[in-house]
């Protein structure tokens, strides 16, 4: 259902969308749902615990289902839901909650309190959690945008890239923080992933990584890691703060311009009391700077 002052019931999530104007809330009690699309201002709530006995958990309808939820619009908020893969394997690539334009940047994004797990993809396709996606030279920017407080887990890759949160195109003051990822798998991949498919520098400014757990299952540490910024990123504009971490790489993939700027990637919990560049950290080529210290000598509570 959504809230007005007649709140009107429906028999699955897209229904109550199609319906929803612009700025009202669509409320989804416990129960299992098909995939859906947001291409307005809207807040998607479940009313029940995601993590309980009573959750609204969104399931694909086959394995043709590519993001069990698109987001397509500015001003929209996910909170409170179940996203889970189930069995189906899906034959392309996937996401539990994917987050791209039609024509314009987008704003205001807000991914919070959900659980999204096994989201699994067949050989060549990748597997996404959460994932902001802009096709090569686009132009677009997502701005002011939050995904917190998510607890992501068992998102599998075969033979391309495992990703609990992946970006991918220019951001602007979009906060990853207070996640909990666990058991990312893939050829390669990250707990945290900010991309690119730009041809020139990408601009970010004013993001963040912060106060989230990424520990179990996410690194190999030789091509799948804790967090990762990749070559062609303005890291200069991201900073890497109070996360538990096993670790981390500045670099790799797309081109080196060599004005990407230092990472602050300070105080963290890396595993270990002494980490170390090469060990914990890694820069793909040595020009991409990386500040991990200080560092925590301990590993922060758990979200």
């Amino acid at each position: 259902s959504f809230t007005e002052d007649t709140p009107t019931t429906f028999n699955n999530i897209q229904e109550g969308v199609d319906a929803a104007g612009a700025g009202q809330t669509v409320c989804v009690a416990g129960g299992n749902y098909n995939q859906f699309t947001v291409n307005k201002a809207l807040t998607i709530r479940g009313l029940n615990d995601p993590e309980g006995g009573s959750a609204a958990i969104v399931k694909p309808s086959s394995s043709a289902v590519g993001a069990l939820t698109l987001v397509t619009a500015s001003n929209v908020t996910i909170t409170g839901l179940q996203f889970d893969g189930a069995a189906f394997t899906i034959a392309g690539q996937a996401s539990g909650v994917q987050v791209s334009p039609v024509g314009a940047s987008l704003s205001g994004v807000d991914i919070t309190y959900n659980v999204i797990k096994n989201i699994s993809t067949a050989s060549g396709f990748a597997a996404k959690g959460i994932q902001w996606w802009t096709d090569i030279n686009s132009g677009f920017t997502l701005s002011n945008s939050n995904f917190k407080h998510n607890t992501i887990s068992n998102i599998a890759a075969v033979s391309k890239g495992g990703y609990g949160i992946q970006t991918v195109g220019a951001m602007s003051n979009v906060a990853m923080e207070n996640n909990t990822i666990s058991n990312t798998t893939g050829a390669w991949g990250a707990g945290v992933a900010v991309d690119t498919k730009n041809t020139a520098l990408t601009s970010v400014s004013g993001s963040s990584i912060a106060f989230n757990q990424i520990m179990t299952g996410v690194s190999d540490g030789i091509s799948r890691f804790a967090v990762q910024i990749e070559n062609s990123i303005a890291g200069s504009g991201m900073t890497v703060n109070q996360n538990n971490l096993e670790t981390l790489l500045y670099g790799g993939g797309n081109t080196n311009f060599g004005t990407e700027g230092t990472l602050n990637a300070e105080n963290n919990w890396w595993g270990t009391a002494a980490p170390a560049l090469g060990v914990d950290v890694f820069e793909v080529p040595v020009t991409n700077d990386v500040d991990f210290t200080p560092f925590e000598a301990s590993a922060f509570p758990q979200n």
